[in-house]
């Protein structure tokens, strides 16, 4: 089953261990704030960084990552450790907070 666009607009596997990922313009949170890259690494960071349990899978997703930079406020680049094939599947599941949060 093919993946439908949402917030990425277009995603690629740059070689074996990154990824990138187009983010769709023009989206903001309930909040008014815009959705950028620096949303979703900021959303990652609090995933690893928490010290109570999170449910799910997404935890699980977030720790393969060795990397995660913003090319710009659109374009995310995530490295992982190993080959990640499922990476773009995956990340499907995850929800985005607002860095402003």
């Amino acid at each position: 089953m093919a993946l439908i666009p949402r917030l990425a607009t277009a995603w690629k596997a740059v070689d074996d261990t990154t990824w990138e990922f187009k983010l769709r313009d023009g989206v903001k949170f309930a909040n008014g704030q815009p959705f950028t890259a620096q949303d979703v690494i900021f959303t990652f960071c609090r995933v690893m960084n928490n010290e109570q349990s999170i449910g799910g899978s997404y935890p699980a997703v977030v720790q393969k990552f060795a990397d995660v930079q913003a090319r710009d406020g659109n374009t995310l680049v995530i490295k992982t450790y190993k080959p990640y094939p499922l990476l773009p599947n995956d990340l499907t599941r995850t929800a985005m907070l607002t860095s402003a949060a």
